[in-house]
């Protein structure tokens, strides 16, 4: 009896956390996402190259950010569906 409430206890810790890994994932993902729309949507076109070329390297600097989040969403993925396992 004490080794079958032990399992059924292992077994919802890893439900836990296997959900607290995916909500995880889900938040950092959408967090990448909202940095890459931001980078796109309110950078404003300019006439002039100069001004061009430094919105161009403040986007390359938020697409790094929002790449960033979106790695560690697909480790947080990866480990949750590698518990599944």
């Amino acid at each position: 009896m004490a080794r079958a409430d032990t399992l059924a206890a292992d077994d919802r810790i890893m439900t836990a956390l296997r959900l607290s890994l995916t909500l995880v994932a889900m938040f950092v993902g959408s967090l990448g996402a909202a940095l890459g729309l931001y980078a796109a949507a309110f950078m404003g076109v300019h006439d002039d190259i100069d001004p061009f070329l430094r919105d161009i390297h403040q986007q390359s600097e938020w697409a790094a950010w929002a790449a960033a989040a979106a790695c560690i969403a697909v480790v947080f993925s990866a480990v949750e569906r590698l518990i599944k396992l």
